[in-house]
């Protein structure tokens, strides 16, 4: 018959394993060859229209990888970084990491909340600002600079996504978005530019 396989993220602490995954497997082989090393927490895994894994957590890297904090894609059987994603994650003006709690893949986008001030691509090896959500190409990273929510304090926790009504809402810790009234903890914004939209 045929053969799943389940990968399922955990926060484990970083003095006891090297590995942030578990397994469900049916093929003992394959959970073999499924091998990175991060030194941090894993929040949330995408599978990529192209077929990488791409994956979100508390991390400054995989398999020491540059370009690799927060966010990265990786081969889904052998669990090597795709270089090819250019897209991660940084924190510059603070002493904790950047980390990413939630990511969604919608058609040829991936949306990205946490608690990240920066985004950096590697091609140009410059980064840009970002207040905890972001937007980027699903397969290869590449930065959307029209989509900026103006997320203040704290982190975003988790998204969902409307897409018949051009809408993304979004749950955290944060204070307000765009310094608009009663968006703390819960708030819409327009999948255009991320303009604010009226809840009720």
């Amino acid at each position: 018959g045929e053969t799943r396989r389940l990968l399922v993220p955990f926060a484990f602490h970083p003095a006891a394993f090297q590995n942030r995954w578990d397994w469900e497997i049916v093929t003992p082989s394959t959970a073999a060859t499924f091998t990175p090393l991060l030194d941090g927490n894993v929040h949330a895994l995408e599978v990529a229209p192209r077929g990488v894994l791409l994956v979100g957590g508390e991390f400054t890297n995989i398999n020491g990888i540059a370009n690799t904090s927060g966010l990265a894609a990786i081969d889904p059987a052998t669990g090597l970084v795709d270089t090819s994603f250019t897209a991660s994650v940084e924190r510059p003006w603070s002493t904790n990491p950047a980390i990413v709690r939630e990511i969604e893949v919608v058609g040829d986008l991936l949306y990205i909340g946490g608690n990240f001030s920066h985004l950096r691509d590697s091609v140009s090896d410059k980064r840009y600002r970002f207040y905890k959500l972001a937007r980027v190409g699903a397969d290869f990273g590449e930065l959307d600079l029209t989509w900026k929510p103006q997320v203040t304090g704290g982190a975003v926790f988790g998204i969902g996504i409307d897409q018949d009504r051009g809408r993304l809402m979004f749950t955290g810790s944060f204070s307000s978005v765009a310094a608009q009234p009663d968006t703390q903890r819960v708030a819409i914004v327009d999948t255009v530019i991320g303009s604010v939209i009226a809840h009720t």
